[in-house]
């Protein structure tokens, strides 16, 4: 359909190339941030994930915190450590979280620096 209405330069530009770059952005995460970089947290000992900066850049800020991800799978936010930031997650809580969502987060932010302190 893209073809029809748009011609072949939307399908290759729009389509292809696009796709192109995430898939080997994934394939450059799963594989450097595996073997090069720091870990914030122990994982288990299969999983050797690693924080690695340069992919961070790489990949427009986002997936360069593997260790921490794997960490703390279920949460969207992978800056974890003074120093580490994390676009994406501050998209998220500045345009799609409610007041009530942010004032939760907050809070659990403080009890996590509180635990990490003792």
């Amino acid at each position: 359909i893209i073809y029809l209405l748009f011609g072949w330069q939307w399908v290759l530009f729009g389509l292809i190339v696009p796709s192109t770059i995430v898939d080997f952005q994934m394939a450059w995460v799963n594989v450097v941030c595996h073997l090069f970089g720091y870990e914030s947290f122990k994982t288990k000992k299969q999983c050797k994930a690693k924080n690695n900066w340069l992919v961070h850049c790489i990949t427009f800020f986002s997936f360069g915190y593997h260790n921490n991800h794997h960490a703390d799978a279920g949460n969207y936010r992978t800056n974890k450590n003074p120093g580490e930031f994390d676009i994406p997650a501050w998209i998220i809580e500045t345009f799609f979280l409610s007041k009530e969502d942010r004032e939760k987060i907050k809070r659990k932010k403080q009890k996590m620096e509180t635990l990490n302190q003792a």
